[in-house]
């Protein structure tokens, strides 16, 4: 037992003009994926490192014994840094990138029974060698199966055939021109499919699921033009609602040339819905074969890609409603030209399109690419709005 003891902390700070590290990295496999390891202790050069107090030390002094201490403190500082190295980069490099590798479930949500659908989402580590490193970075292939259980607002069909697309491999000059962090390929079998499940899962169906005078998606029945086409509405209420159902599965195609994405969307359904004496009235109801062009934008949200619809092309329409003014029918015009209008209120300008990653993820959309076969993303690590659904 000892008494009269006295301690006194110093406290002492590290600094260096710049920080050279280098470390070489290595791709573990593991029983449950792949790791990413620092193959040896990070290398950490400091220019000119200096050893300072904070404040002041009694027992400060310029002995050797002091320098020691010093020299000590910065061989410290370089194992800190060395190690914190390491933890940063070692881990899951899927996770690390927010891919989903699970199976993850879509649920469509809606008032309406027969609009709810599921959309399940595998994906996994590819065949082969899909974690690779190489001096451009690090390079992940991933195999995605989506699976749906149809909703009724959608014809009982099947997903239609695709053809396997190989990957092909992303410039590392396309990521340090949108000074992007990651690049993700989509191919274009992966973009179809996906369109097909969410139409099947009822995704696409929409309107009505709310009183048409609080519906946020509703319009001004004077905006809809119905006379253009023959439709007399005088005695509906001035809002009214639109709905959606698809009754054909769309597709994709993608333009190198242009950079956009054609969608085509055979027969479309729009029902326009009004209140007649505070009944809820369908006013007419339009089928539509419809293309679309889409430009990938950049967005704010993680997880998605913006799609800025630039043309809509009605190549065919046929009209029903119990409000005609006349038996005489509108010319396919006169329709097809109606019918355009409509889809420019009801799509708008912009659209998303949901990536495959975590929706925890912090990724943001900041450019990509329309190539022949795939469509690359640029994504950067950001401080986001809120997470995509």
């Amino acid at each position: 037992r000892a008494s009269g003891a006295q301690a006194q902390i110093c406290r002492w700070r590290v600094r260096a003009a710049s920080v050279v590290v280098g470390w070489q990295l290595a791709i573990s496999p593991e029983a449950d994926g792949y790791m990413l390891r620092v193959d040896r202790a990070p290398l950490v050069q400091l220019e000119d490192p200096q050893a300072s107090l904070i404040g002041s030390c009694a027992d400060s002094t310029q002995s050797a014994a002091d320098e020691a201490l010093r020299q000590e403190l910065v061989s410290y500082a370089r194992q800190v840094i060395a190690e914190s190295i390491a933890q940063a980069v070692e881990g899951d490099p899927i996770a690390g990138v927010s891919l989903i590798s699970r199976s993850l479930e879509l649920t469509r949500l809606s008032a309406f029974e027969h609009r709810r659908g599921q959309l399940l989402l595998t994906g996994q580590p590819s065949s082969g060698n899909p974690v690779r490193l190489s001096a451009d970075g690090l390079t992940l292939e991933m195999d995605y199966a989506l699976q749906s259980r149809n909703a009724r607002c959608v014809p009982p069909i099947g997903p239609a055939p695709v053809e396997a697309i190989l990957p092909t491999p992303i410039s590392p000059a396309l990521l340090r021109q949108f000074d992007a962090d990651v690049g993700l390929s989509l191919n274009a079998a992966l973009l179809n499919r996906a369109l097909q499940a969410l139409t099947l899962s009822g995704f696409l169906c929409r309107g009505l699921e709310q009183p048409i005078a609080e519906d946020p998606g509703g319009f001004l029945l004077k905006t809809l033009r119905l006379g253009d086409v023959g439709v007399d509405a005088s005695l509906a209420a001035e809002r009214v609602s639109v709905a959606l159902s698809p009754g054909g599965l769309p597709s994709l195609q993608l333009s190198a040339e242009s950079g956009v994405i054609r969608m085509t969307v055979p027969d479309l359904v729009v029902t326009i819905h009004g209140e007649v004496f505070g009944v809820r009235s369908r006013l007419a109801e339009v089928t539509l074969s419809v293309q679309l062009s889409l430009r990938p934008t950049a967005q704010r949200l993680a997880g998605v890609l913006g799609l800025a619809v630039e043309t809509i092309e009605v190549t065919a329409a046929s009209l029903s409603s119990e409000w005609r003014a006349s038996e005489e029918a509108p010319d396919d015009a006169t329709l097809q030209q109606w019918a355009r209008r409509l889809l420019v209120l009801v799509f708008g300008q912009e659209t998303v399109l949901p990536l495959p990653l975590e929706p925890d993820n912090g990724l943001i959309a900041v450019g990509a690419q329309v190539r022949a076969n795939d469509m690359i993303v640029l994504l950067r690590f950001g401080t986001t709005q809120e997470g995509a659904p």
